[in-house]
Formats: structure tokens, C-alpha cells, sequence
């Protein structure tokens, strides 16, 4: 019970420190920055009133201890204020896309395949052809052009996400929503067809109800997160893929992603190229 109670009052702690500092207490040299600045404003603060009560206040004081305490703290603030504007005006933030780097565990979002299944069975029976017609294709880029002429053509990308992190990848979490989940099995099938290398990787779900809801979805990220993290793996090494699913999902994997050390894809569903996304504070030139 108190284990549940103090674990509320430090996430509660924490929500409070984010929303009113960001992620400010995730960096070291941010909060070494911090504290040089807190020492100098203290200073500040304390010696322009002692001074200036010395200087036109207190005729017993030193005039010349309490001349030297403002002009000390005056220069102090003038000093702050210049490294200030000197620091952060060159900079602003900004969208920075780039081709991330392999890594070891991705998490993606299955979308399911949008298709009337006129008789039981008919959606396996169509993925048994595909398979039938992949084990023909030798090569890897042969095999995923083939899935654009089928109904499976949508499970591309997550195809794509997965080939582009081998050989580091080691791990994938796929969440799946309602209609995708009983499509799970048959994703992993054509996983396996389409990289014969993916028989090696380690495949969870994580199952939610609805992909339009922006809770679940969130509760489903940081599920799949802490779940990884106590498997060892650090935030750097996990990617989360946001092609899959709805554009809410799309959303709240990006928003979730600016926290700090995490990092998002996005599989083009023109040129199939991968693309990571991070909001960074670039020179603005």
C-alpha cells in the first residue's frame, strides 16, 4: 500500500517538475548551469539592497564596502543577462529529420488489412499464396515490391521499419489495435517470409482496444518503454515507428517521443525511405 502510495506522490512530483520546468532535471550540465545561476542571482539579490541601504541608508555603514557590493552585483546582472542573450539568440527550436541510426529494439503500430472476408479462412488462405509466390523472389527489395499488387500491401512499412535496423535489431513490440490483433499471427508469418533474418528476433504485442484513443495509445508507449527498460535496454537503443495505424497515432507517438533520449521514425509511404524526427534547438541562421 505505501509502496503504490509513494510511487503516486513521486509521479505526481514529477508531472509537476515537468510541466513547470520541462525536462530541464534530465540533463547534468543543465542543472550544473542551474545552479551557478541560482548562486549568482542569490548574490545579486542580496548585495544591490544591502548596498544600496549602506549607501543612503545606514550612515554607520562602510560606504565603500557597500559601493563595491552594488557595483559587484550590478556587473553580476549586466554579466547574466549578456551571456544570456549571447547563448540563446542565435538559436531556435526546430524539426530535424534525419536517418537514424540501427537500433535494437523498435516498437511499431500494426494496422490492420482492411478486407471483406467472404469466407472463414479467406484472409489465410490469400497470405498462404503471397508466401507461396515470396519463396520464389531471392531478394530482399523483390519480395517487398511484391506486396504492393496484394491487400497486404499496407504491412509494408512496418516491413520496411524492421528490415532497415538489421542486423543490430534484436527485439520488436508491436502494438496492435481490435481489428489488427487477430492479424498478429499473420503479420509475423509474412515477416518471417519477406526477412528470413527476422526468425532470430524476439516479437511481443501489446494488444489496445482502439487507435483513436489518445489514453490507450499512451498507456500502451510507455508500457511497451517500461517494459523494455527493465529488460535492460536503454532509451537509446529502442526506436518507436509511428507509420502504422491512425493519424492519432501518429500524434501522440511524436508528443511522447520528445521526451528526453527517445526518439521516432516515420517509413515514407512514397520511396519507403526511413526518417527519424526530433525537435532540437538549431542555430538560426
Amino acid at each position: 500500500m505505501f509502496g503504490k502510495v509513494g510511487a503516486e506522490v513521486r509521479r505526481g512530483f514529477a508531472k509537476v517538475l515537468v510541466s513547470q520546468f520541462g525536462t530541464l532535471f534530465s540533463s547534468k550540465t543543465a542543472l550544473l548551469i542551474v545552479f551557478f545561476t541560482v548562486l549568482c542571482l542569490s548574490l545579486i539579490a542580496g548585495w544591490i539592497p544591502d548596498g544600496l541601504n549602506c549607501l543612503f541608508l545606514d550612515n554607520d555603514c562602510n560606504k565603500l564596502n557597500g559601493l563595491i557590493m552594488l557595483v559587484v552585483a550590478v556587473l553580476v546582472l549586466f554579466a547574466l543577462l549578456f551571456i544570456g542573450y549571447i547563448v540563446v539568440s542565435p538559436y531556435k527550436y526546430a524539426v530535424v529529420s534525419t536517418f537514424p541510426g540501427k537500433k535494437r529494439v523498435l516498437i511499431l503500430f500494426l494496422s490492420n488489412i482492411n478486407f471483406r472476408i467472404e469466407k472463414e479462412g479467406e484472409l489465410r488462405k490469400k497470405l498462404n499464396e503471397l508466401v507461396n509466390t515470396l519463396s520464389r523472389i531471392n531478394t530482399l527489395e523483390g519480395r517487398l515490391e511484391a506486396l504492393n499488387q496484394t491487400i497486404f500491401r499496407s504491412w509494408r512499412m512496418p516491413l520496411e521499419a524492421v528490415s532497415y535496423h538489421l542486423p543490430v535489431l534484436e527485439r520488436v513490440v508491436v502494438i496492435t489495435s481490435k481489428e489488427s490483433s487477430p492479424q498478429f499471427s499473420l503479420f509475423l508469418e509474412l515477416l518471417k517470409a519477406v526477412i528470413p533474418e527476422a526468425r532470430r528476433i524476439k516479437v511481443d504485442e501489446i494488444k489496445v482496444k482502439d487507435f483513436e484513443n489518445f489514453e490507450e495509445i499512451q498507456k500502451a508507449i510507455e508500457r511497451a518503454y517500461e517494459k523494455l527498460l527493465k529488460e535492460g535496454y536503454k532509451k537509446k537503443e529502442i526506436i518507436l515507428d509511428v507509420t502504422g495505424g491512425k493519424k492519432i497515432v501518429s500524434i501522440v507517438g511524436a508528443i511522447l517521443s520528445l521526451n528526453p533520449g527517445r526518439e521516432f521514425q516515420y517509413v515514407s509511404t512514397t520511396d519507403y525511405k526511413v526518417k527519424s524526427y526530433d525537435v532540437e534547438v538549431v542555430r538560426d541562421d
